[in-house]
């Protein structure tokens, strides 16, 4: 089934899971670049993506990765949810209560957060 050509708002009603309440249309867009489900449908989109967040295990970049990713991100922090092997791992960025970008990472460079 084909996605809707219509314009896609540029931030969407989301969960709410883990405080996150709204997605935004770079989120969805970078799903369908960076999964195998290119001609998914929106609700599939935002199903898989809520699954892989409830999964998902808040981490934090540390050494080089955590300035490249301020850098990505204009300097504001963000929460990093990550599920995946030790091979790769899908990382969902989310600032604020918004889901803001998701992407793939093979090269590591993440830890658990620590309490406190």
């Amino acid at each position: 089934m084909k996605r809707s050509k219509k314009e896609i708002p540029e931030v969407l009603p989301f969960g709410p899971i883990k405080g996150v309440r709204w997605i935004t249309k770079h989120a969805l867009e970078r799903f369908f670049e960076r999964t195998s489900h290119k001609s998914a449908t929106f609700g599939f989109a935002m199903k898989t993506i809520e699954d892989v967040l409830s999964k998902g295990l808040e981490k934090e970049p540390t050494g080089l990765s955590k300035v490249f990713k301020l850098l990505d991100h204009d300097f504001k922090a963000a929460k990093y949810y990550l599920t995946g092997d030790g091979n790769s791992a899908t990382v969902l960025v989310v600032r604020d209560d918004i889901l803001i970008t998701m992407y793939i990472d093979k090269n590591g460079g993440f830890e658990e957060v620590k309490d406190g």
